[in-house]
């Protein structure tokens, strides 16, 4: 069985990194406004829109342009989801994240390198504890986010849940007790 951990690590800001996230901001809510112009939450729909205009205004790995019509689609189907109308209101992304591809950054010693634009990049100095490195070196890495104060690094492992000796699950009912193990 595959889990997923999240591990949050602070990091050391920079300008760099602002910029970056700041910028990505932009993209995700020019996506979103473009989204309510052409009347759609399709990514392919957003990737026609607004990919070669993404291009034209920034200048970076031209993976971060998908990233951000993702995420601008995400917006809107949570939007829509609670309640706003879509495409009459617009929402808005007043935080500060950016969404890396994991082929474009590397997690070594200390330092995230974030690979912006071709033959350019960005190190971000983490602060990680003995235990975000031992669990580093568990599994694979995903997607990473970065916000304002953290970066969010997904580490994905197997798990064998046949050698478990242990109790795995209990439910406290009001009743009875149920617990599974292996």
């Amino acid at each position: 069985m595959e889990i997923t951990k999240s591990l949050i690590v602070k990091y050391q800001k920079n300008e760099e990194v602002e910029k970056l996230l700041s910028d990505f901001k932009d993209m995700v809510n020019f996506c979103i406004r473009k989204a309510q112009e052409i009347k759609t939450t399709s990514i392919k729909k957003l990737h026609k829109a607004c990919y070669e205009e993404l291009k034209k205004r920034y200048n970076y790995n031209t993976i971060f342009y998908p990233m951000a019509y993702r995420i601008a689609s995400q917006v809107i189907r949570s939007f829509k989801k609670n309640g706003g109308k879509f495409p009459e209101e617009i929402p808005e992304v007043k935080k500060k994240i950016v969404r890396l591809h994991k082929l474009y950054f590397k997690i070594v010693e200390d330092k995230l390198i974030i690979h912006i634009r071709p033959n350019e990049i960005v190190e971000v100095k983490l602060e990680l504890s003995d235990y975000h490195k031992k669990e580093l070196g568990k599994g694979k890495i995903g997607e990473v986010i970065i916000d304002e104060s953290c970066v969010y690094i997904p580490v994905k492992y197997e798990i064998n849940l046949t050698e478990s000796k242990e109790a795995i699950a209990i439910d406290v009912n009001e009743n009875n007790i149920a617990f599974v193990d292996s």
